[in-house]
């Protein structure tokens, strides 16, 4: 299951959507390179352990790269954040408004990847993957994923949690 999701970026900022779970309710957001101290955010049930933070005063046409970690509280040592699922990203920030940019993108859909035995993304995405680091791709626009309903998980009855 992804832990994080990159968008909303501007010339000077990015908006970081992270989720985590019940057991560690706090996510920490590290952004490199650059002067930024790792940002806490408090994840809570009533939103599914989900939030976004808004990091701001970027520099312009720069690649960054973003890790979160998760603690059970916010007073936790850093040696004791844990990593678990897809917790890391790239972005790149826009350069001037008015600066002419040749540019391409990828429009991608579900890539399979928290379905339990099911885990590895599906040849497709990682093939999108690929040319999106080969190719010099600007940006992905996730067109969101599917429920995979119709797939039969042998001996297992519908979980929430799995949803969330």
């Amino acid at each position: 299951m992804a832990r994080l999701i990159i968008g909303h970026v501007t010339e000077s900022s990015v908006k970081i959507w992270v989720r985590g779970e019940r057991r560690y309710p706090v996510a920490f957001v590290t952004l490199r390179p650059g002067r930024f101290k790792p940002r806490q955010l408090k994840l809570e049930p009533r939103h599914g352990y989900t939030g976004v933070i808004e990091i701001t005063d970027l520099s312009q046409d720069k690649e960054y790269r973003c890790q979160v970690r998760f603690a059970r509280r916010p007073d936790t040592d850093p040696l004791h954040w844990v990593e678990f699922g897809h917790c890391e990203g790239r972005f790149r920030t826009l350069p001037q408004a008015e600066t002419p940019l040749d540019f391409s993108f990828i429009l991608g859909s579900c890539n399979l990847h928290s379905l339990g035995e099911f885990s590895d993304p599906d040849p497709a995405f990682e093939t999108l993957s690929q040319v999106a680091q080969d190719e010099h791709i600007r940006f992905m626009i996730h067109c969101g994923d599917q429920i995979y309903y119709d797939i039969p998980l042998a001996g297992k009855a519908p979980d929430l949690e799995e949803y969330r």
